[in-house]
């Protein structure tokens, strides 16, 4: 290739296009990535109230752990993900039924 071919504005649009779509799946991935602790909250937080439906105290006990772990140390991607969720109260209530409910 040429020196004229990088001086070209053809040279400067694919060069742009390759950044952008770089940037867009950087940015998706890092979506992805935040979501992820979101959505197994949320699927622990469907089995817990599933379980505690059906009375099986076993399941409903694993379920209110995994989303306390999932709290604990996802709390601020979590917080970012939904800042207008209450997660020092959902956290406690999942404490108090893990108290309650839950063997040590």
């Amino acid at each position: 290739m040429s020196i004229k071919f990088y001086k070209s504005t053809e040279f400067r649009v694919n060069i742009i296009i390759i950044l952008l779509t770089t940037q867009s799946y950087v940015f998706a991935n890092e979506s992805k990535i935040q979501r992820e602790p979101m959505q197994i909250f949320n699927s622990h937080m469907d089995k817990i109230d599933f379980y505690n439906n059906k009375k099986n105290l076993e399941e409903f006990c694993i379920h209110i752990k995994s989303s306390i772990k999932i709290l604990n140390s996802n709390l601020n991607e979590l917080r970012e993900i939904e800042p207008n969720y209450n997660w020092k109260e959902i956290k406690n209530a999942l404490w108090v039924n893990q108290k309650k409910y839950c063997k040590k």
